[in-house]
């Protein structure tokens, strides 16, 4: 069951976020090549990892039969505050990282 969900969330960040950003990937390695693997990584992990497992947690743990809506309620709802907050973040990032 774990295999098939990561299997889900690799799809979905491929079909969505992925795609794009492998067409953007350089043709040699380089610096570029890192800092863009880096941010694949973490737009993976924040973006559809960390919804998922939350979701999944609360799906989980929710009884009477509600456990799969919960779940997507979740998702959705912390995938939408991830979006939220995703650019002040990034900024914030790159200030820190550019100095």
């Amino acid at each position: 069951m774990h295999a098939l969900a990561s299997g889900i969330v690799a799809v979905a960040w491929i079909a969505g976020d992925g795609m794009r950003m492998f067409a953007a990937m350089p043709r040699r390695s380089g610096p570029a090549t890192v800092e863009l693997a880096v941010a694949m990584l973490t737009c993976l992990a924040v973006g559809y990892a960390v919804p998922a497992l939350a979701g999944a947690y609360v799906g989980k743990h929710v009884t009477r039969g509600l456990g799969w809506p919960s779940a997507a309620v979740v998702a959705l709802a912390l995938s939408g505050a991830i979006t939220l907050v995703s650019d002040r973040l990034a900024e914030a990032v790159y200030n820190v990282a550019s100095r």
